[in-house]
């Protein structure tokens, strides 16, 4: 799409804060108010309220990242990797030459990831207080692009960890439905 744009001479813009400014641009303004669908102040007002409600929604949504992940998802990893490690112990006690090349494989990738995820939350939380902070910004469009630049890939990140914990952690130990639960499943 990227490509068909530009050969079309159109504009492409990737997230909410790159495109609602534009909504100011002298031409939509013109065009707007002479066919007298928005006034100016509209215009700007309707731009501000939808980048405040971007910046709010993803607030919100890293916020309950953070609490997903501190709640849930790092005790349910911290317990599945603590079960295969007791797993490994008691086939060791009970025939000292095995491998245990699951149990010790799946703990060390495990303690990986829980090590990756927890570092991510704190790392998102952190970022998640600083644009939290009272008298931050001075304007709605670069608290947009502040929230965007600092909490998105953040929340991408963490979740990519995630995502791989998942696919090695057993359906009933994991605390969420799975997305093949929440595609193929009507309960």
């Amino acid at each position: 799409w990227k490509k068909e744009a530009a050969a079309r001479g159109l504009s492409e813009y990737p997230t909410t804060p790159d495109c609602l400014p534009h909504y100011m641009d002298a031409k939509n303004r013109e065009m707007l108010t002479r066919q007298r669908v928005l006034s100016e102040v509209e215009i700007h007002s309707r731009m501000e309220i939808i980048l405040d409600n971007y910046s709010k929604t993803l607030r919100i949504e890293a916020d309950t990242m953070v609490d997903m992940v501190r709640q849930e998802i790092l005790p349910a990893l911290s317990a599945f990797s603590a079960s295969l490690a007791d797993q490994a112990l008691k086939k060791k006690a009970l025939l000292a030459d095995l491998d245990c090349a699951y149990e010790n494989t799946t703990t060390r990738r495990l303690s990986s990831l829980i090590d990756g995820i927890a570092a991510g939350m704190e790392d998102l939380s952190r970022a998640l207080a600083d644009v939290n902070r009272p008298g931050r910004f001075q304007d709605v469009v670069t608290e947009s692009v502040t929230v965007r630049d600092s909490l998105r890939p953040r929340m991408e990140a963490l979740r990519a960890l995630c995502d791989e914990a998942e696919t090695i952690t057993p359906r009933n130990q994991w605390p969420f439905p799975t997305y093949g639960d929440l595609m193929f499943s009507v309960r």
